[in-house]
């Protein structure tokens, strides 16, 4: 599996997702998500560097992961989780989160639990069995749910 270490965040300028590696500048306490390439021109290639500010909430790292339909699962996605061994349901709703322990979970309410709130992870190398299950993105925290 590749393991790339991607992140994702919304522009400040007009609220786009951009994708690519994370910068901060400590200066301006800002933050940046690099969108530079590479372009080959015969026996050479130019560097073109180009960032833009992001708005510091809406910064997710990708998990590794990706759901069933291929589409890669970032911090802050809400995922639909089918045929997930529980004591009383199979299927679950909730936020991808990273954890302490630089790990990734889904944080989901849980009618059964005295703070309603549960967690399960995700782990990256049984990839091939998460992705086998019905794994969804359906939108994330930051786009009020929406895809």
């Amino acid at each position: 599996m590749n393991r790339e270490i991607l992140f994702r965040g919304k522009r400040v300028d007009n609220g786009e997702w951009v994708y690519g590696n994370l910068l901060y500048e400590n200066m301006s306490d800002r933050y940046y998500i690099d969108l530079s390439i590479n372009i080959r021109e015969d026996d050479y290639c130019k560097l073109y560097v180009y960032a833009v500010e992001v708005i510091p909430e809406t910064i997710g790292q990708y998990t590794g992961l990706t759901d069933n339909t291929g589409k890669k699962i970032f911090e802050g996605d809400i995922v639909f989780y089918s045929d997930f061994t529980s004591v009383y349901k199979n299927d679950i709703t909730g936020v991808v989160k990273y954890t302490q322990d630089c790990m990734f979970e889904i944080e989901y309410d849980d009618e059964y639990i005295k703070d309603k709130k549960e967690t399960r992870p995700l782990v990256c190398h049984e990839h091939s069995i998460f992705a086998s299950k019905k794994t969804e993105v359906i939108g994330n925290i930051h786009d009020g749910g929406n895809k």
